[in-house]
């Protein structure tokens, strides 16, 4: 019986196994104080999965520093964070490096970073 040559074809849906993810960060946009919450706006597309370690220190009551309580999601690439402590007022923040509850669609993380509101 005669048959056909066997054409051996790659898979081109499966992932070269040597070639590294490509991880998108989201760096911020910027910060502000909106109605007693502090709002984050990252240049990217972000997903939020628990309530994110961005500490602040405020200045009512002292410089006293604590993390957030409550998260709410504006948009995909702004969050507003309710603290701890009464209403935010002017204030520096800190974004730690590779925050689990901050990630983008790509898999990367926030970028830290540090300033002021």
């Amino acid at each position: 019986m005669i048959r056909r040559n066997i054409v051996h074809r790659v898979n081109r849906r499966r992932r070269d196994p040597s070639a590294p993810p490509v991880y998108t960060n989201a760096g911020l946009s910027s910060a502000t104080i909106t109605g007693g919450k502090a709002r984050f706006t990252f240049a990217t597309n972000v997903l939020i999965s628990g309530t994110p370690h961005i500490l602040t220190a405020a200045t009512s009551g002292g410089a006293v520093t604590q993390t957030a309580t409550a998260v709410s999601v504006v948009s995909p690439t702004t969050i507003d964070l309710t603290y701890s402590v009464g209403p935010v007022t002017g204030s520096g923040y800190t974004i730690p490096l590779n925050d689990p509850s901050i990630r983008t669609n790509t898999g990367g993380y926030a970028s830290a970073a540090a300033g002021t509101f």
